[in-house]
């Protein structure tokens, strides 16, 4: 890392350099400070191959503790008169001062994730459990057929089932369905199909993504069985831990919060003086015309 970070700063010396004189120093701890920034930027803008002038990725970095190009110059050449502070000194400080943002910027990551999850977990929704469902007949299928209103988010469901057939019985279209159908047009938008086989106990778990293109303009259909043009017999077909949880995007989380602290959906028609109410955040609301 500490050859990557001299030659960073020999490309940014050679970029900023600009003759000058009589102008304040940079303190040693801006300095620091300063590099660190810039061989962040300079770092980024190699792995993502972008064409970024020196002017305007370094300059703005200066501005912001409100110095020159010249100054920095300065200050970079004042480590050739220096016998007690070399370039190594100012590469060793900043490997150290950057060690200690990114491990800021990582708890401040895990703190913003773990109220992502907690928030998401909150507003998750079980919409369907059953612990056990034995059908006698072909016409009990519609006992596992069930139908939701689409908000955008995923929907996980999960289940185990055990299918035996009293005759040759032809399987390859039975299968588990589901179904996001519009109800302005009722049609079928997006169609999931999982395959069931004779035999031991098997499982099925799935996720279903609703985006905000059907959110509240959409149901989700769920059928555990679809017969389609099977006919014969079965001995036994029967699902176990049936279930189905909504869980909505963190988006969708924080409007549902901000809905069940002040009372209101964040987005909305008023009726007086104004439109509506944007949310911005969870903590930060704006009133536009």
């Amino acid at each position: 890392m500490k050859s990557l970070i001299t030659r960073v700063l020999v490309c940014v010396l050679a970029m900023l350099t600009v003759c000058s004189c009589g102008r304040k120093e940079i303190s040693d701890k801006d300095f620091v400070a300063i590099f660190s920034e810039m061989y962040l930027v300079g770092t980024y803008c190699s792995q993502e191959e972008l064409n970024c002038d020196s002017l305007d990725i370094y300059t703005p970095i200066l501005d912001k503790y409100g110095y020159t190009t010249e100054q920095f110059t300065e200050k970079l050449a004042s480590f050739t008169k220096r016998k007690s502070a070399r370039v190594t000194n100012v590469i060793d400080k900043a490997i150290d001062h950057m060690h200690v943002t990114t491990s800021e910027y990582e708890r401040q990551l895990d703190i913003k994730n773990s109220i992502n999850t907690d928030l998401i977990a909150r507003f998750s929704d079980t919409l369907w459990q059953e612990e056990h469902v034995e059908l006698e007949r072909l016409a009990d299928s519609t006992r596992v057929v069930n139908k939701f209103p689409a908000r955008k988010g995923d929907y996980v469901l999960s289940f185990n089932y055990l299918i035996e057939t009293k005759e040759n019985v032809e399987l390859s279209r039975l299968a588990a369905t589901t179904r996001l159908v519009t109800r302005a047009d009722d049609k079928t938008h997006l169609t999931t199909r999982y395959s069931l086989l004779e035999g031991r106990n098997r499982g099925v778990n799935v996720v279903v993504n609703v985006n905000h293109e059907y959110n509240g303009m959409a149901d989700l259909y769920v059928r555990l069985v679809d017969m389609g043009n099977i006919k014969g017999t079965f001995k036994k077909m029967e699902f176990n831990d049936i279930l189905l949880i909504y869980r909505p995007d963190i988006e969708t989380a924080r409007e549902l919060l901000m809905e069940s602290v002040y009372g209101y959906n964040p987005v909305y028609k008023a009726k007086a003086g104004f439109e509506g109410i944007k949310t911005l955040s969870p903590y930060r609301i704006e009133i536009f015309e």
